[in-house]
Formats: structure tokens, sequence, C-alpha cells
């Protein structure tokens, strides 16, 4: 069942990035007050100048990068992580200013050096952290966001940042394998209820477990895209986390260094692909929709129907959003192209403006390919697909792959959209229908309906699901939309009794649909 909190609202205007980077300024603000207090023993001087350090080390080494090898400048993630080293670099500035800074550079320069097809391997700051205590011993972060008084902070931030990249269940895994590991090891050694619980709240609240689970964990660049390999990557790197109570090596890993090596066992096991795309056609569908073509020039691309990957196109004046969103792919692997549909409101991002304003031949850049809601490989089950909106673009997708490939299928797709122009690719469904794929439009402007209007009128209910498919306690529910939409139609086919196991959810949040 998806998770609703009254900070929805809130979390569906900011994209990933722009919510990272203000969870991190949030902490680094918490610890400077918490040092005009005296709780902290930092100087607010040396919070604020260490800030200012990394941040303008990070920004330069950046642009530099950036212009050097004709690259999209991202000052957004640069920043973020220029404010992660803020946290768990000792900031000091008379005894460390030149550690942070050669790790504010470090770590920027990882992201354009330590590539495989322009793909980075691992988190920068962790990378950097590492890299430098192993050539300089005496540089060893401090993790010094670690402590009771800045947990309140950690916990609220971290929260907000895995209820938008949805990681909830790696860091879940993360910190039950490592509870798991880290209890057994103390109690094999002190065989002692109360040294256990002392020592659990040791591991929580003095130390950065929280951390390095809600920041250092989630971030998708390094995650498996599999929903099936994230677990494993969790516990795996939670394992890792754990060799000092376990004593596995002599000496054990450091929280960085147990970062790297599941990254790079992450970076085996996930996608490589990493397209430069050239825009083929553009055209708008209704009011507000617009729907974007780009050529694949060549490149060799393979993907489920339903994945969906991250789009970055560089453009001038970037707002407080950015320059990259996630788009589930339209098109069908059979096809020569790779479309992407994108609502586009007044007023719109600078991001979806330079979409609506790119010419034929302008190109974006498309990584991270991922996604688990995709056809099940036997398609004699019966399924239906619940959508709104953009939300069709996982089942235009299925749609097609199933024409060209002639599959015989049991779908019943249920579309509800405002008006009747808004209605996307009715010639992709009218196409499927021989081959079983049955299609149900909704308007919901009541207003607004046309004459002879053949579908339904309203949105999508339990009783329209009980009309349009009677047997909905044999059918796999595929639901995709906005994030309220989709907890909305979840709601309803719950309300019939239908078994959590046979619901998947996909969603478009905020930094998809503005």
């Amino acid at each position: 069942m998806s998770l609703q909190t009254p900070l929805d609202p809130y979390l569906d205007r900011l994209t990933m990035h722009r919510l990272t980077l203000d969870a991190l300024l949030a902490l680094v603000l918490w610890a400077l007050a918490l040092s005009l207090l005296g709780v902290v023993s930092y100087s607010p001087l040396d919070i604020a100048g260490a800030a200012l350090l990394a941040t303008a080390v990070a920004m330069a080494v950046n642009t530099a990068f950036a212009r050097v090898l004709r690259a999209t400048t991202d000052l957004q993630s640069s920043i973020i992580t220029a404010l992660i080293l803020v946290l768990i670099v000792p900031v000091g500035l008379r005894d460390h200013a030149v550690f942070l800074a050669a790790a504010s550079g470090v770590a920027v320069a990882s992201k354009y050096v330590v590539t495989v097809e322009k793909q980075h391997l691992f988190n920068p700051a962790a990378l950097a952290v590492a890299a430098l205590a192993l050539l300089f011993p005496e540089m060893a972060a401090g993790w010094w966001v670690g402590s009771a008084a800045m947990l309140p902070a950690v916990a609220f931030c971290g929260g907000l940042v895995i209820l938008k990249t949805r990681r909830t269940g790696v860091v879940l895994t993360f910190l039950a394998v490592y509870l798991v590991i880290f209890s057994s090891a103390e109690l094999l050694d002190t065989r002692s209820l109360a040294s256990l619980i002392d020592a659990w709240y040791l591991s929580i609240v003095q130390t950065a477990l929280l951390f390095f689970a809600f920041i250092m964990m989630t971030d998708p660049i390094t995650v498996p895209s599999s929903r099936l390999l994230r677990p494993l990557y969790a516990g795996f790197v939670a394992l890792l986390y754990a060799t000092p109570e376990l004593r596995l090596l002599s000496i054990g890993l450091t929280p960085e260094q147990a970062l790297c090596i599941g990254n790079a066992v992450s970076f085996i096991v996930r996608p490589k692909h990493r397209l430069t795309l050239l825009l083929k056609r553009k055209y708008r569908v209704g009011a507000d929709t617009l729907v974007l073509e780009y050529g694949l020039q060549g490149q060799r691309f393979t993907f489920a129907p339903g994945q969906f990957m991250e789009w970055t196109a560089p453009h001038a004046d970037p707002d407080g959003r950015g320059q990259r969103r996630t788009f589930t792919i339209a098109s069908s692997p059979t096809e020569s192209h790779v479309a992407i549909v994108m609502r586009v409101p007044q007023p719109s991002s600078s991001y979806k403006r330079a979409l609506m304003d790119a010419r034929e031949g302008s190109t974006v850049i498309a990584s991270q390919l991922a996604g688990d809601f995709v056809l099940p490989q036997d398609l004699t089950k019966p399924l239906a697909f619940l959508c709104g909106g953009v939300g069709i673009a996982p089942f235009r997708s299925m749609a097609q792959y199933i024409v060209d490939k002639g599959i015989h299928c049991d779908i019943v797709l249920l579309h509800s959209a405002r008006r009747a122009d808004d209605v996307l690719f009715a010639d992709t469904f009218q196409k499927a229908s021989p081959l079983g794929m049955r299609t149900v439009r909704l308007l919901t402007d009541r207003d607004a309906v046309p004459p002879g209007w053949k579908g339904r009128v309203g949105r999508i209910t339990a009783e329209v699901i009980k009309a349009e498919a009677p047997d909905f306690q044999q059918r796999t529910f595929y639901l995709s939309g906005s994030q309220q939409m989709v907890r909305d139609m979840e709601a309803a086919l719950r309300s019939l009794s239908v078994p959590r196991r046979r619901i998947r959810t996909d969603y478009f949040d905020g930094s998809v649909d503005a």
C-alpha cells in the first residue's frame, strides 16, 4: 500500500535532487543552530566556513571539468556532494580546511573521471574520503553528523528523502541486517541483554548510522535499478558496514569504504545505458501534453516495456528544479525511436520550457534505466491497466510491444482523461484490440463531454472496476498516474478485497509532472 503523509503536497513539488539539497541544507543549518547553543563542538564560524569552502571548491571544479569536457554542468549535484562532505569531514577550519577542500575537489572530479560510459561508479563523497584516507592516513572522516543532538534533524530530513526516492525497502533492509549482525556480535561478546540495549543506543543515537542509511544509501545512481537486487545490495553493504563488529578483518572497513565496495558490486549488475538522443519529432496532444520522439543514432539500447529513465536537458538559467527529470519510456523496444510524454502546465519549470522550445536535432541525455513495472512473462493470465493522464505512457509501450509481437492477451485498460482531446495514443490501443486488449475511456470534466461520447464519465472507482472487469478477483492490476490518483485507485481495489500481491503501482511525482 502506498504510504500517504501530510507532507506529500510539498514533496510532489520538488525534484528528488532538490529535496536532497534542501534536506542537507537543513541539516547544516540545524548544526549551525546547535553550535550557537554550544551543543556541538564546532564553532558557528567553522560550520559556516566549511559549508562555503566545500561548496565553492565543488562548484569551481565542476565548472572547470564541464567546460573542458563540454559536458552538462550540474551545480545542484555538486552542492549536494559538498554538503555531505561538510557533515562527515571534521570542519575545524584551522586543522581540516585542506582535507575538506581536497575532498570536495576529488569528489566532483570523480563524477567526470571515475566513470564508465559517462556514468560514475561510486558515491562521490564516499569515494573522495576513502581515497584521501588511503593516501594520507591522517585524513579521516569523523562522521560528526552522528550524534544525539543531530538525530532529530537527520531522522526527519532523511525520512523525507526516502519517501521521495521510494527507497524505504533499501533503508529498512540495510538497518535490519546491520542490527541483526551487530546484536549477534554483541551478545556473543558480552552475553548481556543490558549491554546489548546500551550498545543499540550508542549505535543508533551516537553514530552516523541513520545518516548513512537515509542519505548515502539512497543515491539513485549507485543503487541497483531492479527491485529484486536492491535488498541484496542493502544487505551486502550492511555486512560490510558491520565488519568492525564481526572482526572479519584485522582493520574493519570504514563506512565510506563499505559503501564504495557496495557501489562497485551494484555497478556490475545494473544496466549501463547512457544515451545521447537527438530530437526527431515533437507534437502536442490536447491542451497541455507534449510527445517527444528521439532517435537512437545507431546506439544499442534494450529495455522492457514500462521502464523509465532519467532525462537530462541542458539549458541556460535552470531554475531550482534543475536539469533532470524521470520519464517513463512511452515507445516500445520494437520501435526505432525513444518517446516520452510530458505535461506542460502553465507556468512551467525551466526544464519543461526547454523541451517545449527544443528544435529537431537538439540533444538530451537519457540514463539510469530502471523500473519493475513491466509486463509479466505469461500474458495468458488476465490483467487490468488503470491509469490517468500521462500515466498511460507505460501502457502505450506495452500495447505497442504486444501489437508488434502479435501476442494474444486478456487485458482491460481503464484510462481517465480530463477532456476528449486529452485522450492519448488511441490508434495504438485500437490496434491492440484484436489481440485481446479492451480499452475503456473515462472523461472527468463533465462540462466538456462531447456529443456522442461512447466512453464513461467520471473517475475510476470501485464501481467502475466491477462493471468493466467483473472478473476482477482473477486479474492482476497495474496502476499508473499521479501519486494521489494511484492511491485512490489502490484504495478502490482494496475495498474490493483485491489482494495486495496482485496490485502493482507506478506513479509520476513532482519531479516528473511540473
